[in-house]
């Protein structure tokens, strides 16, 4: 915020935001790199503002967070923050394809996290 004179002037700030939460449609994949690792999953998001009630599928990407796949799993609601991502690409056809992705900076359990640990006489978690 710049002061001049009695009135405040705003500079612009583009900013690239989100903060979205819903249920995990299935458990996480997580994919391991040289020294990176990245946990991709989709989100069900409701949207009952409409007299029709909506559900977006929204693909997340986390980096180097490996804990994620230990705690949630199908059906868990989680909070996620991060930025938008839009991926381009070319199929062998030639037509142009593009997506949005959220890249999750934190993630937050809105559910107890699961019992990762199986009962070793019935084999169940």
């Amino acid at each position: 915020m710049l002061e001049h004179g009695h009135f405040s002037i705003f500079k612009s700030v583009i900013m690239n935001q989100i903060n979205i939460s819903g249920n995990l449609t299935d458990s996480i994949e997580l994919r391991h790199f040289d020294k990176n690792s990245v946990s991709k999953f989709t989100i069900a998001v409701n949207n009952e503002r409409s007299d029709n009630k909506e559900t977006a599928f929204i693909p997340v990407e986390v980096w180097n967070q490996e804990h994620l796949a230990k705690f949630l799993d199908k059906g868990s609601k989680v909070l996620v923050t991060g930025s938008v991502k839009q991926e381009r690409w070319e199929t062998k056809n030639g037509e142009k394809r593009n997506r949005i992705v959220v890249v999750g900076r934190n993630v937050e359990f809105l559910d107890p996290p699961r019992d990762n640990k199986r009962d070793s006489s019935s084999g169940r978690r």
